[in-house]
């Protein structure tokens, strides 16, 4: 049997898993009781829960979060990804660290993706020390890399909002560069290079900014993420942090406690609870994405 084959085969086992998932999750809306058919079609993955940045509003970076910390094994890894073969359309290999801080990541990458897995990967782009590195991850296989730009466009909004220095806003700066340059030298159509911008108060105004820094870099998607604050009970972050237009914040005021709750598409039910799976470092499984702390682990 031909590789081919096997590959196609596979890829129609998922796809049709991914409508099972999907038609569970409306039926489950529809009669309002959990129905539940196929294994996730969507994994997030956390190579380490360790960052080398101070970012104000990340759980990880102010170390506030309540659980060990350390680095997943590429021997656990590789269990994980071989369960869920024949489900796996999608993998997000970051979850609350940076990805990079893992010396496996690389393999991590060509592991999936040599399975047919679409992989995806945010960083903040401070680890690849020089054309060899990027070479290696522009080789991996890797479908979309985000690099995130914390605090904004400049050096003074990116600095002041995850602790950095100016230069290590340059060495990203270079770094997109690089990766830009060399993308197109050696004629790699992957990974898409998203170039990231952190929404907030503090930067709203720079955002015509954000979008000439992408096109000047060169990369392919210009992307902006709204604020999450670990603390919407806290009136000086959302004062400090949010931004006043409900357009460009996550969060709708409410009367009670919490004071701000994030919007959402369904009122009675999250969709991801049927189609992704989140993995920590250390192999436990929880149910939420936002559940930094992996206080509602299934495993």
């Amino acid at each position: 049997m031909s590789n081919t084959f096997k590959i196609n085969r596979r890829y129609l086992k998922r796809i049709s898993n991914f409508f099972k998932i999907e038609l569970s999750f409306g039926l489950s809306l529809l009669f309002k009781k959990a129905v539940v058919w196929g294994n996730p079609s969507i994994l997030m993955i956390e190579p380490t829960n360790l960052c080398n940045l101070k970012c104000q509003q990340c759980i990880t970076g102010s170390d506030k979060l309540q659980r060990e910390k350390g680095f997943m094994s590429y021997s656990q890894y590789c269990k994980i990804i071989n369960q869920l073969n024949d489900s796996l359309l999608y993998l997000f290999l970051f979850i609350w660290g940076e990805p990079f801080l893992n010396k496996k990541i690389i393999e991590m990458i060509r592991f999936a993706a040599d399975k047919g897995i679409r992989v995806s990967i945010s960083t903040n782009g401070l680890l690849f020390n020089n054309d060899k590195h990027i070479l290696l991850m522009l080789k991996s296989g890797l479908n979309l890399l985000t690099i995130v730009m914390h605090g904004g466009p400049t050096a003074h909004s990116y600095c002041s909002y995850n602790n950095s220095s100016e230069n290590e806003y340059i060495r990203v700066i270079n770094t997109v560069k690089k990766i830009v340059k060399l993308k197109k030298t050696f004629g790699f159509l992957k990974p898409i290079i998203d170039l990231q911008f952190i929404l907030m108060a503090q930067n709203i105004h720079e955002i015509p900014y954000m979008k000439q820094l992408g096109v000047d870099l060169g990369v392919d998607i210009i992307s902006f993420k709204k604020i999450s604050l670990i603390d919407a009970n806290n009136e000086c972050d959302i004062a400090k942090y949010l931004p006043s237009s409900v357009q460009y914040s996550r969060y709708v005021k409410t009367t009670g406690r919490p004071s701000m709750i994030a919007k959402s598409p369904y009122i009675n039910g999250c969709r991801r609870l049927w189609l992704t799976s989140f993995v920590c470092w250390d192999g436990n499984v929880t149910i939420c994405c936002n559940d930094s702390h992996a206080s509602w682990t299934i495993r």
